[in-house]
């Protein structure tokens, strides 16, 4: 099972930091890299968020920065750093959006892929179910 996290900033990079903080030893489980986007903050975010990620090693740790050329709004943010995660790696099973500001429970992130996979579970028992129904 593999998990992109996109967390969007806009001239937040000490949220972003933290939350990079929290999420790392969440996805210590999991097959997951996180997807960074700066949506052209102007305040040098940039610089900040790419230095952190080089000195405290994470982009070993799946770790990615992705500098937006425009500031597109939440969703073009998302989107790109969507689009990068599943570049990467087309096998990504799961995206998970958050915001940067957002707190990070201790195994919160577990629990959500979970959560998916009892509705992904549940999906394809529904569809097996109707196809068994079927004349045929």
């Amino acid at each position: 099972m593999s998990l992109a996290v996109i967390t969007g900033n806009y001239g937040t990079p000490r949220a972003t930091l933290d939350c990079i903080r929290a999420l790392l030893p969440e996805l210590a489980s999991h097959a997951g890299r996180i997807i960074v986007v700066d949506n052209d903050s102007g305040d040098g975010s940039d610089q900040v968020l790419t230095e952190a990620i080089r000195s405290n090693g994470w982009s070993s740790a799946n770790v990615e920065f992705v500098a937006s050329p425009r500031n597109g709004g939440f969703g073009y943010g998302n989107n790109l750093g969507a689009s990068r995660a599943l570049n990467v790696d087309p096998s990504v099973e799961y995206l998970l959006f958050i915001n940067p500001d957002a707190t990070i429970g201790r195994g919160s992130v577990a629990a959500v892929v979970e959560a998916e996979q009892v509705v992904d579970n549940l999906k394809r028992r529904k569809t097996q179910a109707r196809a068994r129904q079927q004349p045929g």
